[in-house]
């Protein structure tokens, strides 16, 4: 009978941002209109996925049989619902997002794709790279023996699985975030034309790993849980405004809890290892694949 009645908080609110991302699709909505509504889906559900969905991962492994007083489910189970439930919406809003950029073309609006792109501007994209890009990039291999980098919450990495000549494997990751890298890379002579610098960075990425054999590559996201219970942290003799100020800072440092990848990999099984090596503990078991299609070559 509570089955046909009630309905799980979490999903719930995924049904909500669904209905974001349907003005997205709504075909009377002008074009900025819904790519601003689906903008507005992706933080909205990078932000459920940083305190509801870490929220349920701290209760998963501290209390992993409590259930939830509506629906009776656990953590795990609401995990699975979630993970399932998002699968599902990202690849509408990835539907939608292909649609709304082909109508944009109609009023001048390109985003390049390396595999359908002229010579002339795959060259200045070459050029563009080598004398803008590769000078500020600061790329890293991770190895046995070499900590894994600290990942930035929400940000953009490109990811190359590297083989030696011996046949060893090692993880080369590079951020796109760099200071200095517009992430629209205009194409001269062709007014609103534009290449997304990670997208670059990735295609381009064999000019930065030299002597390496690029086994796979992909871009990388990670979302870090946020779910931080200020109230039991507080203390009554600290300064609240520092206060604040440090819990902003450890609410970008915890654990990872969802990583999306821009495609499948061959070679995935290799990502999971140095996943495994970036995460302590047993929370490497529960960070959520999420693929999206890629438009990069």
């Amino acid at each position: 009978m509570a089955d046909t009645i009630y309905m799980n908080r979490e999903l719930s609110w995924l049904k909500f941002n669904e209905r974001v991302l349907e003005e997205a699709e709504n075909p009377e909505n002008p074009l900025c209109e819904r790519l601003t509504f689906a903008s507005i889906y992706q933080s909205n559900l990078d932000e459920f996925y940083m305190v509801r969905v870490g929220s349920l991962v701290d209760q998963m492994l501290l209390a992993k049989d409590i259930r939830e007083n509506k629906t009776n489910m656990t953590p795990e189970e609401q995990l699975d619902a979630i993970l399932a439930r998002t699968k599902k919406l990202n690849r509408k809003r990835d539907a939608v997002y292909e649609e709304i950029m082909e109508k944009l073309e109609q009023y001048g609006i390109h985003m390049l794709n390396f595999h359908k792109i002229e010579k002339e501007d795959r060259n200045y994209l070459d050029r563009y790279f080598e004398a803008e890009v590769a000078p500020v990039i600061s790329p890293s291999i991770v190895g046995k023996r070499q900590p894994f980098p600290f990942l930035r919450n929400k940000e953009i990495y490109a990811v190359v699985v590297l083989e030696t000549k011996k046949g060893k494997e090692k993880l080369g990751i590079i951020p796109c975030s760099s200071a200095g890298i517009q992430r629209l890379i205009p194409v001269p002579g062709k007014n609103g034309t534009y290449m997304l610098s990670e997208e670059l960075i990735l295609h381009f990425v064999s000019k930065i790993f030299k002597g390496y054999h690029i086994k796979a590559k992909s871009l990388l996201r990670i979302t870090r849980n946020a779910d931080i219970d200020a109230d039991a942290l507080y203390d009554e003799d600290l300064d609240y405004r520092e206060f604040m100020v440090e819990l902003i800072k450890a609410r970008k440092k915890l654990a990872p809890i969802r990583l999306e990848l821009s495609r499948e990999m061959e070679h995935f099984a290799s990502i999971w290892k140095w996943t495994r090596i970036m995460c302590s503990g047993e929370i490497y078991r529960w960070i959520f694949l999420l693929y999206s299609r890629s438009r990069t070559a």
